[in-house]
């Protein structure tokens, strides 16, 4: 896979976090309990077990047992659940609609120049020229949408930085499963960024894997700034 895709792979289809996956697995089993439970309640009190019911209409009997246990179990269930998202989906509304067109982003050192660094102040220390400038490019593009100020593009920004970041340390050689994996490999003796960055990967996945987490244009300035700074220690660019 190119450089260009797999960062796209990165940005786009990371995978869920364990903890949701095991959030969705414990729903499923409750619900699926709960229905078992509802279900053999309603056949016992319909007297679906006894003898009379397999020599009279079993079929029959199954159909009142499985209408009865959604008009008296799911169907208030689900009319609940529906009830409850509603709401949820209001509450967030209320929350985020002010929010729309009031971020506004502007971080010192993020815009892009056409020097030989590339990005303000890279080379002004010295750095070598970068390892990938398909990292550079995509860092460029990152800095463009970061500074529209548009909530949605700054949520986006953060997501792909951490994308972009991951990449560059894949292609660097660093092993791991997750991002986290290929982090705990460098020493913050010799990054002095990587406490910063740490906190701007945790903002990423907090964006990535908690609905309706709003960003504010402080804290996603604050985590594209570890971005930058990381990267250009690293030689990046």
């Amino acid at each position: 896979m190119s450089a260009r895709g797999e960062y796209k792979k990165l940005a786009y289809h990371d995978p869920p976090v364990p903890q949701e996956i095991y959030i969705v697995r414990f729903f499923f089993i409750v619900l699926g309990l709960f229905i078992l439970a509802a279900l053999g309640i309603q056949s016992y009190n319909n007297g679906l077990f006894t003898s009379a019911a397999f020599a009279h209409g079993f079929w029959s009997l199954v159909w009142q047992v499985i209408v009865r246990v959604w008009q008296l179990w799911l169907g208030s269930f689900f009319i609940i659940l529906d009830s409850l998202l509603f709401i949820l989906f209001v509450f967030s509304l209320i929350k985020v609609w002010p929010l729309r067109d009031h971020q506004k982003l502007v971080v010192w050192g993020l815009k892009p120049t056409h020097s030989h660094g590339g990005v303000h102040g890279s080379n002004s220390e010295g750095h070598a020229p970068p390892k990938d400038p398909i990292i550079l490019k995509h860092w460029t593009a990152i800095v463009k949408k970061a500074n529209t100020g548009r909530t949605e593009n700054l949520r986006s920004a953060v997501v792909e930085a951490d994308a972009l970041t991951d990449l560059f340390l894949r292609q660097s050689g660093y092993a791991g499963e997750t991002m986290a994996d290929r982090l705990m490999q460098i020493s913050k003796d010799s990054i002095k960024s990587l406490d910063r960055l740490w906190d701007a990967h945790r903002l990423r996945n907090e964006i990535a894997h908690t609905p309706g987490f709003v960003v504010t244009s402080k804290d996603a300035e604050k985590a594209l700034l570890a971005f930058r700074d990381f990267l250009k220690e690293m030689r990046a660019f």
